[in-house]
């Protein structure tokens, strides 16, 4: 069994890829803290403490591909459950982003790895009447 194997990649992860990423980053924050001492904490702000627990679940929850949600008029409920998004959420970023009522207006919606749903317009086909 391969490292890549084990880590995974991309937003299709198995238990135990999400199991051995999550000892892993436990390990690496115990050494962490360990080697800054229990002070650390006591330095910083509660605000500070609250950016790194952020930081970090923003870090676990990265996935390095965008996850298609919607495509010709196609809803892919199962990539909306990974993303923890529903149908009512994207609704409302497309009216937010594009003006648009529905998703009739749109050819494909993607939640993009920096946290954004980005919407590809519909164009007009050739032909079309």
């Amino acid at each position: 069994m391969t490292w890549a194997a084990v880590w995974g990649s991309g937003d299709q992860l198995d238990s135990l890829q999400m199991a051995v990423r999550a000892v892993f980053f436990f390990l690496l924050l115990l050494a962490l803290i360990r080697i800054g001492g229990t002070r650390i904490f006591a330095r910083m702000s509660a605000f500070d403490n609250v950016v790194v627990i952020v930081l970090g679940a923003v870090a676990a929850r990265w996935k390095g591909v965008a996850s298609c949600l919607y495509r010709e008029g196609i809803l892919d409920a199962d990539a909306l459950a990974k993303t923890t998004l529903n149908e009512d959420e994207l609704l409302a970023t497309l009216r937010i982003e594009t003006h648009e009522p529905t998703l009739d207006a749109v050819d494909e919606a993607s939640l993009e790895t920096n946290g954004k749903i980005s919407f590809v317009s519909a164009r007009p086909r050739s032909g079309a009447g």
